[in-house]
């Protein structure tokens, strides 16, 4: 993958490279570092706090491990967009790849192959599976 202005990474790559031990933190590490900026969604934010308490870290500790992410804005356009292009009934991926369009990003980045089988065809957005 080529080096990209402006990656919006999903919740399942955050998580590989964020919180120990997980198997596919390499990958998820190697795509990111080649990014100039990393951008999340307001869900992929909730989830890696969500999961990292489950895992024992602090609140406050998860946050200060975003703090050099971008956090992309969520209204009205995008929900909209979202109700209007959502695919194989899953509201979360139309949410996070309708944040991803309206913030300019280049690439969206998940470990989700339907999410990006669905959403191959954005003339607006790339859609890269690891």
């Amino acid at each position: 993958m080529k080096n990209h202005d402006k990656i919006c990474v999903d919740a399942n790559v955050l998580l590989e490279v964020l919180l120990e031990g997980r198997k596919r933190s390499h990958i998820a590490a190697t795509v990111l570092g080649r990014a100039s900026k990393i951008a999340l969604t307001p869900l992929s934010y909730h989830l890696y706090v969500h999961f990292g308490k489950k895992e024992g870290h602090s609140v406050e500790e998860l946050i200060a491990d975003l703090a050099d992410f971008e956090v992309l804005a969520m209204n009205d356009d995008t929900i909209n967009w979202a109700n209007l292009n959502y695919a194989n009934e899953d509201f979360e991926d139309a949410l996070q790849i309708g944040c991803a369009m309206s913030s300019d990003c280049d690439t969206f980045v998940t470990f989700d192959q339907q999410l990006a089988k669905s959403y191959q065809d954005s003339p607006f957005l790339k859609i890269t599976c690891l």
